[in-house]
Formats: C-alpha cells, sequence, structure tokens
C-alpha cells in the first residue's frame, strides 16, 4: 500500500516546524509522499485525494490534525496511520 503524510508544521505552536526536513527525509526514504499544508483545508485536501487513490494517510500533527484526518478517515472508509 502507497501512504501520504500529511504534515502539518505549525503543531505545537510552531515548535516541530524545525523538524519537518528531517522527518520528510525518513519517509521519503520509505516511499512516502509528503504533503506539507499551509491551511487545515489544504490538508483535508490532500487526505482526501490520497484516500481515493486507495493510499492511506499519516498524520504528522498534533491533536487538531489527528482528529480532522481521523474524522475524514471515518467518513470515506480511508486508512489513517
Amino acid at each position: 500500500m502507497r501512504w501520504t503524510a500529511v504534515v502539518n508544521p505549525g503543531a505545537g505552536r510552531g515548535r516541530r516546524a524545525r523538524h519537518v526536513a528531517r522527518l520528510g527525509d525518513a519517509l521519503a526514504a520509505r516511499a512516502v509522499d509528503i504533503h506539507v499544508t499551509k491551511t487545515a483545508a489544504d490538508g483535508l485536501d490532500a487526505a482526501r485525494t490520497a484516500f481515493s487513490r486507495g493510499e492511506g494517510v499519516l498524520a504528522c500533527g498534533g491533536d487538531g490534525t489527528v482528529r480532522a484526518l481521523a474524522g475524514l478517515a471515518a467518513e470515506t472508509g480511508g486508512l489513517l496511520g
């Protein structure tokens, strides 16, 4: 199964942003597509597209990111990690 990581660099009031490049490198080494969000809606759109292609989505953010993506996964029957 292919995976797309939806990464919210603003999680933790932006304290996680400095780790995005390292996370990106680790995920790319495992052939995971990476989408760094600009807005919450942008992240949901990326996840919706991934789910429609039959991909799993990795939620990389805070509780708001996980909650939003979990709701979308429940609505669409998508796989969330």
